[in-house]
C-alpha cells in the first residue's frame, strides 16, 4: 500500500529470479499476476510492471565487470610472496567474475521469460539482440544464444502475423535475418572459443528445425 513497499516487493520477486535462473518461468508468471498492483504516488499511480521493467532495464544496461575491483586484484597479485598465495586469490577473482556473470545470464533469461508472458513487447528483445550481437565478448554472446533460444519461436510468429496483416513488418523481417548472418560470420571468423560458437551454432539449427528441439 505503499510505494516502498512496492518497490521492495519488487526487488525481491527480481532478485529471486536472478539467483534462480531455472525457476525464471515461475518468476515471471508471478509478475505477470502482479504487474498491475498499484499505490497512488504524489504525482500518479505506480504500479508493479513499471519497476519492474525499470529494473530489468537498468540491469541490463550495467557493465557486470564494474563490480569487480581488477584494480585491487592486481594489487593483492603483486605483494602475495607464495604461489600458494597467488593462486588463492586467482580463485577468489574468478569466483566473483562467475558469480556476477551468471547474474547478467539470469537477467537476460528472465527478460526473455518476461516477453513470453506478454509483458514486454518484440521491440525491446531485438534491441536487446541487437546489442548482444554488437557487444561481441563472450559473455555478451552466450547470453544472446539463451536469449534467442527462449524468444525466438515467438519472435519469429510474431513477425510472420505481422506481415499477414501488413508489409510493414518487412522492416522486421530485414534485421532479424541480420541476426543470423551476423552468428554465422561470428562462428566463420573463428576469434571466439569453440564452445561459443558451438551455442550459437546451436542456435542457427534450432531456427532451422523451427525451434523444435
Amino acid at each position: 500500500d505503499s510505494e516502498e513497499k512496492l518497490t521492495k516487493a519488487m526487488e525481491l520477486v527480481f532478485e529471486k529470479a536472478l539467483d534462480e535462473p531455472v525457476f525464471s518461468v515461475a518468476y515471471a508468471r508471478m509478475c505477470q499476476h502482479l504487474g498491475n498492483k498499484n499505490v497512488k504516488d504524489e504525482k500518479s499511480p505506480l504500479n508493479f510492471k513499471t519497476l519492474l521493467l525499470k529494473r530489468c532495464q537498468t540491469e541490463f544496461q550495467k557493465d557486470y565487470m564494474e563490480d569487480l575491483d581488477k584494480k585491487k586484484y592486481d594489487d593483492l597479485l603483486e605483494a602475495a610472496t607464495t604461489e600458494e598465495e597467488k593462486k588463492n586469490i586467482s580463485l577468489d577473482y574468478a569466483a566473483q567474475e562467475m558469480k556476477l556473470r551468471r547474474r547478467s545470464l539470469g537477467n537476460i533469461r528472465f527478460i526473455g521469460e518476461l516477453y513470453r508472458v506478454r509483458m514486454l513487447p518484440g521491440k525491446i528483445m531485438h534491441e536487446c539482440i541487437r546489442k548482444l550481437l554488437l557487444q561481441t565478448d563472450e559473455e555478451s554472446l552466450e547470453c544472446l544464444c539463451r536469449l534467442v533460444e527462449t524468444v525466438g519461436k515467438m519472435l519469429d510468429e510474431e513477425t510472420q502475423m505481422q506481415l499477414k496483416k501488413n508489409g510493414s513488418a518487412l522492416q522486421r523481417v530485414r534485421p532479424r535475418e541480420a541476426y543470423f548472418d551476423k552468428m554465422k560470420e561470428i562462428i566463420r571468423e573463428k576469434k571466439t572459443s569453440s564452445r561459443v560458437r558451438f551455442l550459437m551454432q546451436d542456435v542457427i539449427d534450432l531456427r532451422i528445425a523451427n525451434w523444435v528441439t
